[in-house]
């Protein structure tokens, strides 16, 4: 019943998140043991009441098996229930050639799960979410919080290859 709900909602509210050309703000939020990084785009991050949406890239220390150098998602968070959705991927390879640029209308809702690249990426777009301060002040938090991030890894080092597995298999099934 949770999950039927939550994916109405996100199914409701993701055509009132606009992708709109705009400069990018790139945040470090994780980094794996073997050098894969995890980024935010800051300027990216919307919100209506629960619902996040926001732009997020992982860039590889080594090419993934399908070839994957560089990978960006639009994704969508429900911070009330902790699901996820991906509406849009795009993976370059290491000459900067698009090997996968896919838009998906009704991929399925994921739950976040501890301890991964999703579950760090939620706790940081659901923090600056619920940020009700003004936009000087988040932007200072965010700073503080970078320079925290810089000494802080995260082991993700299968969460990224699983996730980007498990829509290359949406994709080879539509």
């Amino acid at each position: 019943m949770l999950k039927k709900f939550s994916l109405a909602l996100i199914l409701a509210f993701s055509s009132m998140f606009p992708v709109q050309a705009q400069s990018m703000d790139w945040l470090n939020i994780a980094n794996s043991r073997n050098g894969d990084s995890v980024d935010v785009d800051l300027n990216s991050i919307q919100s209506s009441g629960s619902l996040v949406s926001y732009r997020l890239r992982v860039v590889y220390s080594r090419p993934t098996q399908d070839g994957a150098k560089l990978v960006g998602y639009q994704q969508i968070t429900d911070c009330n229930s902790g699901v996820f959705q991906v509406q849009e991927i795009i993976a370059f390879n290491r000459q900067r050639n698009v090997i996968l640029n896919q838009r998906y209308d009704n991929a399925p809702v994921r739950r976040v799960e501890q301890g991964t690249l999703g579950h760090a990426t939620y706790n940081f777009v659901c923090q600056a979410q619920n940020e009700s301060t003004s936009d000087a002040l988040l932007r200072a938090r965010i700073q503080m919080q970078r320079d925290l991030l810089r000494a802080y890894t995260v082991d993700i080092p299968n969460s990224v290859s699983n996730q980007l597995n498990a829509i290359y298999q949406l994709s080879i099934m539509k």
